[in-house]
């Protein structure tokens, strides 16, 4: 393997950082320890810039390029900063415009009961011998009312919001070569 460049992060899928690596796990460091690495990182993954610096923190978070983001100019990623969010709770206004449609009939239900519904010939309607409502065969035409939704959905929890993926150790290259810039 030929020298990596001092700061330069690479994943390994064994439990440990080889000699001369990190964890990218944000762990501080004191400056006197490495003031190369430190010229590089500054304190843009923490520490107070005077006597110590942090390393990045990869653990949970996907690494991403910085600068702003092409297709949304509202999103801008410095070197070091968080974004996005483990959980999400979705509002109204997230959702995709959709409607739901809702049939029903001024006529009285017969007596096919059904106990599995499906989607087609099917409607919702008090029986003449019971006042609760249930779910009927229909062979009559029925009237679609305002295609507005009949109940609320969800209960306004978070979900989980992370893209599938796997589990490897990231580390950084505490000596090496110092980059050079073009």
């Amino acid at each position: 393997m030929s020298e990596p460049f001092l700061g330069e992060i690479r994943p390994v899928a064994y439990n440990f950082a080889p000699l001369n690596w990190a964890t990218c796990d944000g762990q501080l460091l004191p400056i006197s320890e490495n003031q190369a690495l430190f010229a590089l990182l500054g304190n843009s993954y923490g520490g107070d810039a005077r006597t110590s610096y942090g390393l990045p923190n990869l653990k949970g978070r996907t690494p991403i390029h910085t600068g702003t983001y092409q297709y949304e100019t509202t999103l801008d990623y410095e070197r070091g900063n968080f974004g996005g969010q483990d959980y999400v709770t979705l509002t109204a206004s997230q959702m995709p415009a959709h409607r739901h449609v809702f049939n029903a009939t001024a006529q009285e239900g017969d007596t096919s009961l059904i106990y599995s519904p499906t989607q087609t010939n099917n409607m919702l309607a008090v029986s003449a011998s019971t006042s609760s409502i249930a779910y009927y065969t229909s062979d009559s035409a029925s009237v679609a009312l305002a295609p507005d939704t009949v109940s609320s959905s969800g209960q306004g929890q978070s979900h989980y919001n992370v893209q599938p993926s796997l589990g490897l150790l990231f580390t950084i290259a505490m000596k090496g070569i110092f980059p050079p810039r073009n």
